[in-house]
């Protein structure tokens, strides 16, 4: 059994939903090890999945919805995440525990750095996701491969740069790992990058 959430969790108060996730790593008979929920998903699943279009969904009729194997390796490396609503007229950004299954309504940011986090709630990057990002109807879309993956992060602070590895500080703080050809000139570097920011045209 885990939590579960999704864009109204975030924007308005947690629905307390949980679900039944097996993972992607037990058959069938290792499942049924967990009899109650086990029983459960027999009783009201696998009804529907077997007559489902999709091969996987009648294969692994056990299995949670879409299992997002690389979703799921990119979160074993922390004990947190970053997640946001797809939709949703204010631009917001929370920490859920990896224990927490986010829906396909959110957009899980594999990130667990107080920098990154920080950044994600600029006012650059609130304009960048307004400027770049869909719409459904008048409400603001944040769709990952034209905001978060074109969004200008400061030289040596992209997803690319650190590959999610952390550090805590003595403060309690946790920053992203800064990629070792960076780090000598990292403090020029940001400050340059950071004025480019300011001049780039938005409207």
């Amino acid at each position: 059994m885990r939590p579960w959430v999704n864009g109204m969790d975030i924007t308005r108060r947690p629905s307390d939903t949980w679900i039944i996730d097996f993972g992607i790593e037990f058959n069938v008979t290792e499942s049924s090890f967990y009899e109650k929920p086990f029983q459960h998903v027999v009783k009201y699943v696998k009804p529907k999945r077997e007559d489902n279009n999709r091969d996987g969904y009648r294969k692994f009729w056990w299995r949670y919805g879409e299992t997002r194997p690389s979703l799921r390796a990119s979160l074993a490396k922390f004990t947190r995440y970053i997640c946001t609503p797809r939709v949703s007229k204010y631009r917001l950004f929370v920490w859920f525990s990896t224990t927490i299954v986010p829906d396909s309504a959110t957009v899980a940011i594999t990130r667990a750095d107080d920098t990154t986090f920080g950044i994600l709630h600029s006012r650059f990057h609130e304009i960048w996701s307004l400027r770049m990002g869909t719409s459904l109807g008048a409400t603001p879309r944040y769709t990952p491969s034209t905001t978060f993956e074109t969004f200008p992060f400061p030289i040596g602070l992209t997803p690319a740069n650190t590959g999610g590895a952390i550090e805590t500080l003595n403060s309690g703080a946790i920053i992203p790992t800064v990629a070792a050809e960076y780090q000598s000139h990292a403090k020029p570097l940001r400050r340059q990058h950071f004025n480019s920011i300011n001049c780039v045209r938005i409207g």
